[in-house]
């Protein structure tokens, strides 16, 4: 897998690379206590529905704000964008609307994908997500790449910065998982498929991004959604799907072995 993005770092291989993962789970979820699960080959044909309905849209080309909240529909959103020709402005859907206006400002982006009606100026699209979803099965559908990923930092430190990522820079940091295999076989094996990953981190996140969605899936592993990331929902979600790997900020780590600990 790795040669192959090797010889090819652009975004469209390592779509093909996820797509022939197959029906391998690429998430895992409990709607109430039923545990449901979406293979990858459904993940990426689901990013088609999603390109092609954004495409009938007639949308400006550039940027598209993504503000949906992590969820297991996410990837194939985050796709679907890139598939549709568009670039990426990854989004936290909780922030207030005058910060996401801002943002969007600063990214020239004149169209965002949310769960809700949000407080924005008038010359911003607003799309709902639910459009996307109930979108019919796409046929033959022929993508446009976007090149153009963007994430935004906190703004703890002052105001919200944009960084852009294009496809190469994403392709490396999948690339990654060789360094991690040659570091410690037991966190990257030689087939990872069938191993589940908590997708803790928020998706808007650099690390939530890199890490949770762009690693985990160039290796094949599944990702768990959490319904909330209240501690009863965080227990009950891994006792359904117990996972084998953790990706998080260091504060987490460090609160995580105090407690073992004590």
């Amino acid at each position: 897998v790795c040669a192959r993005l090797e010889a090819d770092k652009t975004l469209a291989t390592l779509f093909d690379i996820l797509r022939d993962y197959g029906e391998t789970p690429a998430a895992l979820w409990l709607k109430g206590e039923q545990e449901l699960s979406c293979s990858y080959a459904e993940m990426t044909r689901r990013a088609d529905d999603f390109a092609a309905c954004l495409t009938s849209m007639d949308l400006e080309d550039g940027w598209i704000g993504i503000a949906v909240d992590t969820c297991h529909d996410w990837p194939s959103l985050y796709w679907g964008v890139m598939r549709s020709g568009h670039n990426a402005l990854l989004l936290d859907a909780s922030a207030a609307d005058n910060v996401i206006q801002g943002l969007l400002n600063e990214a020239n982006c004149r169209q965002i994908i949310s769960r809700k009606p949000r407080g924005l100026s008038g010359n911003v699209r607003q799309i709902d997500f639910k459009t996307l979803k109930d979108a019919p099965r796409a046929i033959g559908f022929n993508p446009v790449w976007g090149e153009y990923t963007a994430m935004c930092t906190s703004g703890t430190t002052g105001n919200s910065r944009i960084f852009a990522y294009n496809g190469e820079a994403i392709c490396e940091q999948a690339l990654n998982c060789i360094t991690l295999h040659k570091a410690n076989k037991r966190i990257v094996k030689d087939d990872n498929r069938g191993r589940k990953m908590l997708a803790f981190l928020p998706f808007h996140h650099v690390l939530g991004f890199m890490g949770n969605m762009i690693l985990a899936q160039v290796m094949g592993t599944s990702g768990i959604y959490l319904q909330d990331r209240t501690p009863n929902s965080i227990i009950n979600t891994c006792r359904h799907f117990p996972p084998n790997m953790l990706i998080v900020v260091p504060l987490l780590g460090n609160s995580l072995v105090r407690s073992v600990e004590k």
